[in-house]
């Protein structure tokens, strides 16, 4: 063979055997007591999910590898309650507050389609016994009093008229109706204003009231005095639904009458001279439409407080044509509506008002502070119609009102979620002191914002770890190895709970050459269960699931190593200049040279050299040889000494490949052939 190819092989086997030891380091180092080490996990980190169907339980087990054997486990569940609705016995007393200014009659229809409306509900109310209703009507400070034929022209100037009563609060059968009249362009003139313009509500019981400007703040005072003089405040629910066309224009603003009601500034002539409640600039100023809100937060605080039932306050955008901002904000003072129509207001007015209420000023926050305001927005729902579905839309307010709904929970009140954990084989919780901690994280579902906090479960026994508190259980049974986790049903409902806990392997766990798995938890034994609640249409039983979710790991043994190798192939191995005294051979081939006690049988060389090679002792078994170089090789009497050679080993760790290489012969090679 060339020095060239058989140069080129050589460094192809070392590149080899360093290639074999860098794959070793690579190897996962981590051990156990009896040497075995780690070759495999698993880890299974779940979440929870983003949402839930009503009535729904969510469960999850999560886990975590650590690195050093251990593994975090994490018990994690959710869920959310239902609510059903339930045929109310309660009692109601119902206010509707309807607009009567200009705006609402003439050509446009709609005064027509609100009595119609109203008539309507009074009919579908008649057989509710339990219902009380009123109704209010609202317009300006200043009316034409139309109470006779003989005194048209009188002038009613007052603020306590801006709105009154056209049906008093008590329960109506089929009955009782509101109507109204309007001559708009019956009479020589056609202007909306004139005097000559007959308009006006008026009742079955013969109560009239006339139509003006909007002083929807006095509207809602108006339901407010109607509702607290009601003899029934212990047993019913008050109800004020607002009807408005357009923005509001007058507000009070002077008097004892609306006390506690009033737009309050440093002096009373700012108001008087600078903002006019009759002023055209009503969009500029916006200080109606803030007192109206002042107003609606402070009656329905009122009423809450005063009846056992807290307020409900309903509102009804009736064909917003002019200034809409303006006017849903009124109606229906979102931040958003309150900034766009805040936009509208004039630079001059901006430190009053809306405005003033929007900025969150000092001046806004002692009013809010004094009348007990924390949201202006006061609605519980607002509603937008047309002279087409105004019925279909007060009826569904009323509707929406009278009922109510019973909220339940996922789980039956009174029970538990329990979650148990049962450790897989070889795995536990260090039990070495005295108590046990975990950690405990609870979030609303709705909530950006985790608790955290650790518990610490202490040893009751030699078998149990326990932890309690109002909401939970957590018990460790040493013996059967199992993590209980018990949620109180109302505790479990609207809340994200985790908790975790570490657990590592026994003492005793071994791996073997082929390697052993072991699992954190027992399939068979880890589960949930929990009794729903009997209405809860998601389940249709007591519920037991398992869960699967579990983490592993890997543990394998190295083989032994062998000191004395038997059957030893060498490639390659070529004998030069070997010489033999009384028996010198030259182009000597061996192949299959078997030497059994010193003695030679079926010796075939080849062009075989041997110069000085002297063997001592050596025994060789089931050796078999081509191309063998030896140098320096003498035998005396061709009889051989054998001596029994231990062969030293380069072994690759944890791949059970061994590698058998003459370090005298490495060492020559290497000198030989430079390499």
């Amino acid at each position: 063979m060339k020095k060239k190819t058989l140069k080129k092989v050589l460094i192809v086997f070392l590149t080899l055997i360093i290639f074999c030891g860098q794959i070793s380091i690579a190897t996962n180092n981590e051990t156990t007591k009896d040497g075995s080490y780690v070759t495999n996990y698993t880890e299974d980190t779940v979440e929870l999910k983003d949402t839930l169907k009503e009535g729904e339980v969510d469960v999850i087990k999560s886990v975590k590898y650590n690195n050093d054997k251990t593994f975090d486990i994490s018990l994690k569940s959710q869920a959310l309650g239902f609510q059903k609705e339930k045929i109310s016995q309660n009692e109601y007393n119902i206010v509707f507050v309807i607009d009567n200014s200009g705006s609402m009659y003439g050509d446009t229809g709609r005064v027509k389609a609100c009595v119609s409306a109203i008539n309507s509900v009074i009919k579908d109310l008649a057989n509710s016994t339990n219902v009380q209703l009123s109704v209010v009507a609202y317009s300006s400070g200043s009316h034409l009093d139309y109470s006779s034929e003989n005194n048209k022209d009188d002038y009613i100037s007052s603020n306590t008229v801006s709105a009154d009563t056209l049906l008093d609060l008590k329960h109506y059968g089929s009955s009782a109706y509101i109507g109204y009249v309007d001559n708009y362009g019956l009479g020589d003139g056609k202007d909306y204003n004139s005097r000559n313009t007959y308009r006006w509500l008026y009742s079955s019981t013969g109560k009239k009231f006339y139509a003006g400007n909007t002083n929807t703040q006095a509207g809602i005072i108006k339901a407010y005095e109607v509702l607290e003089e009601a003899k029934n405040k212990s047993t019913a629910t008050p109800v004020i639904i607002l009807m408005s066309d357009g923005e509001a224009t007058n507000y009070a603003y002077s008097g004892n009458y609306l006390t506690g009601f009033k737009y309050e500034l440093k002096s009373m002539s700012e108001l008087d001279n600078l903002k006019s409640a009759f002023s055209n600039e009503y969009t500029e100023n916006q200080l109606a439409g803030y007192n109206a809100i002042l107003s609606a937060n402070y009656v329905k605080s009122k009423l809450s407080s005063s009846y056992s039932k807290n307020c409900m306050f309903y509102t009804l955008g009736y064909s917003l044509e002019q200034n809409y901002e303006y006017s849903a904000a009124t109606l229906n003072p979102t931040q958003t509506n309150l900034t766009k129509s805040s936009n509208y207001m004039k630079s001059g007015y901006k430190e009053y008002g809306l405005y003033d209420l929007v900025n969150s000023s000092a001046s806004a926050k002692n009013l809010k502070s004094k009348y007990g305001i924390s949201n202006l927005k006061y609605n519980e729902k607002y509603y937008e119609g047309t002279t087409k579905n105004i019925e279909s839309i007060y009826k569904n307010i009323v509707n929406d009102s009278m009922t109510e709904y019973e909220y339940l929970g996922p789980i039956k009140e009174g029970t538990y979620l329990s979650i148990i954990d049962t450790l897989g084989d070889k795995f536990k919780i260090n039990t070495d002191k005295e108590s046990i901690e975990m950690k405990l994280q609870t979030q609303g579902l709705k909530d950006a914002d985790k608790k955290e906090k650790t518990i610490t479960l202490s040893k009751n026994n030699t078998n149990l770890y326990s932890y309690s508190d109002e909401n939970i259980e957590v018990n460790y049974d040493v013996k059967n190895k199992e993590v209980t986790l018990k949620i109180l049903a109302k505790y479990a409902d609207k809340n994200k709970i985790n908790l975790t806990y570490q657990v590592d392997l026994e003492d005793d766990a071994t791996g073997s050459e082929e390697g052993i798995t072991y699992y954190t938890n027992d399939t068979q034994n880890t589960y949930y269960e929990f009794t729903p609640d009997k209405q809860n249409l998601y389940y249709s039983g007591e519920v037991k699931e398992k869960i699967s979710t579990t983490g592993s790991i890997t543990l394998k043994k190295d083989k032994p190593q062998e000191n004395v190798v038997e059957k030893n192939t060498v490639i390659e191995n070529t004998t030069i200049n070997n010489v033999t005294e009384n028996n010198k051979n030259t182009t000597n081939e061996i192949v299959n040279n078997k030497t059994t006690n010193n003695e030679v049988v079926n010796n075939k060389t080849t062009s075989n050299e041997a110069v000085n090679n002297k063997t001592t002792n050596n025994e060789v078994i089931n050796n078999k040889v081509t191309n063998n170089v030896t140098i320096n090789n003498t035998t005396e009497n061709n009889k051989k000494e054998v001596n029994v050679t231990k062969q030293k080993t380069t072994k690759l760790p944890k791949t059970g490949r061994d590698i058998d290489i003459s370090s005298n012969i490495k060492n020559k090679l290497i000198q030989k052939y430079n390499i």
